[in-house]
């Protein structure tokens, strides 16, 4: 299941933008929103929040991208929460690989690295 995207279009793209699906989300919890269980902690709308939540900082952590990482995929390689297919409940923080890639960015906007 893919619940959001951020694609790379190149060095001359001026845009770049992140999808998040909060249909294909919400339809993961479908049975928790329609059916809610009066002994879990968590109801089927803090877990469609969450995942949302989630899902938005994963992709967010995709930026900057610089066409070598997009082509090799590698911020899925940091772990965290940027693994690959992005949060799995339990590891949902940036690790230090992503962190020291921030901070090593002069421009966002461009994915340049120091």
């Amino acid at each position: 299941m893919t619940s959001g995207v951020t694609p790379f279009f190149g060095l001359l793209a001026k845009t770049k933008y992140s999808v998040v699906w909060l249909e294909q989300i919400r339809e993961t919890f479908a049975f928790e929103l329609y059916h809610p269980n009066p002994v879990m902690v968590a109801t089927g709308a803090d877990l469609l929040h969450r995942e949302v939540n989630l899902t938005l900082i994963h992709e967010i952590g995709h930026q900057p991208m610089t066409l070598a990482e997009s082509a090799l995929d590698s911020h899925h390689d940091e772990s965290g929460i940027m693994r690959d297919g992005g949060n799995n409940g339990i590891d949902a923080d940036f690790a230090p690989g992503t962190v020291a890639r921030f901070r090593r960015t002069l421009q966002w906007t461009r994915g340049q690295h120091e």
